[in-house]
């Protein structure tokens, strides 16, 4: 029995050798999570690597997963059956305006007021996020299409181009110029890690999924 462990125990250690983890994550997920994951991560498993793919779209992690080309997704939740998902954070939603727009001593952005202005839409279909706020309310926007990463857009509201809407890690520490208001009603983008329901969860994946909600329970929206 105990030769059995000890080969068991060898041959564990020979596949996380050789063992390569594949993550796709939204760029403000890898931008704000995954330095303080993976180093988590490596302390626990040094002999596991990790490919961090970084993702632009809000449904490529999902295609990717299903397509085999990725194991642990981050992502915001969306309509795939085929993802097993576990949720990790409730992101809020911001109103993002130019330094002079007229809140008054308002601490809130009526979605309502959204309407009729120039808007400029979020690239690689973060409108879905949008369009599940503000869609039940029946607003209907004058929506810009653009084709630029979030720092870029949030420059364009700040020199007075149009106005948008964009999750809280999309916005993080990019802020200074522009004003940043939570919208009323309040609306949330549900964050959270998935693998695929049909295929095997490995040891190391396991202790990947525990790794990121003991960090999450440590240092919440970090």
């Amino acid at each position: 029995r105990a030769n059995a462990n000890l080969e068991n125990q060898i041959k564990l250690i020979a596949e996380q050798k050789c063992e390569v983890i594949r993550i796709a994550a939204y760029a403000s997920i890898a931008m704000h999570w995954m330095p303080e994951l993976l180093y988590r991560f490596k302390r626990l498993c040094p002999e596991v690597n990790v490919d961090l793919r970084m993702v632009d779209d809000a449904l490529e992690p999902f295609e990717l997963l299903e397509s085999g080309q990725t194991d642990v997704i981050f992502a915001s939740r969306q309509n795939y059956h085929s993802c097993d998902w576990i949720p990790l954070y409730e992101e809020k939603m911001y109103a993002i305006l130019p330094k002079d727009y007229p809140l008054g001593e308002r601490t809130h952005f009526p979605l309502v007021e959204f309407e009729g202005k120039e808007f400029l839409m979020p690239y690689g279909r973060f409108d879905i996020d949008v369009k599940a706020a503000l869609s039940p309310l029946g607003i209907k926007l004058n929506a810009k299409p653009t084709r630029v990463d979030d720092e870029t857009l949030i420059q364009m509201v700040a020199r007075g181009l149009g106005v948008t809407m964009m999750s809280e890690l999309m916005i993080r520490g990019r802020t200074d110029n522009v004003l940043c208001i939570p919208v009323e009603p309040q609306a949330i983008r549900e964050l959270g890690m998935g693998t695929h329901v049909k295929k095997k969860e490995t040891e190391s994946v396991r202790k990947l999924k525990e790794c990121m909600l003991r960090m999450l329970e440590e240092k919440p929206a970090r």
